[in-house]
This record gives C-alpha cells, structure tokens and sequence, in this order.
C-alpha cells in the first residue's frame, strides 16, 4: 500500500509497525507465594490430608494434581448438586 506525499523514511517507519510482532515469552510457569503465604497454604493442605482422612483415592492422585496451586487452596473439586 503506498501513499502519496509519504517520504522513505515515513515508509520505512510504517512497515516497521505494521510487521507482526512476537509474544513475550512467559519465563516463570506460575505466581511465586511469599514465604507466610506459602506455609499457610501447605498448612491447610496438610490438615485436610491427614493419613487417617486419607482414601485410596489420594494415594492414587496424579503428583501433578497434588502440585496444582487451585487443588491445594480449595480442596478436592466437589460438583455443585442441582
């Protein structure tokens, strides 16, 4: 596309704009906790999952489901009842 009245440099400045930019590329996989947020969380999670309250369920939990941060501060995920 050219316009008339536009200098080199104003084309090249255009082009410059209009080429596609690339994504920032994301550098940590999640949000670092402080240290008080941290050890409140995994208190939590520790008292919910005591030995004795354990299921066979639990034992069998992919390790990547226990490392999940949304399954760690809310819990087993329960259905709401219609």
């Amino acid at each position: 596309m050219v316009i008339g009245g536009m200098s080199s440099d104003e084309a090249k400045r255009l082009k410059e704009i209009r080429k596609r930019k690339s994504g920032r590329v994301r550098t940590k996989r999640a949000t670092l906790l402080s240290e008080k947020t941290k050890e409140s969380v995994l208190k939590k999670f520790d008292k919910e999952h005591e030995p004795e309250t354990r299921s066979k369920e639990v034992e069998n939990l992919d390790e990547h489901v226990k490392m999940n941060d949304s399954y760690m501060r809310t819990g087993w995920y329960v259905p709401k009842k219609k």
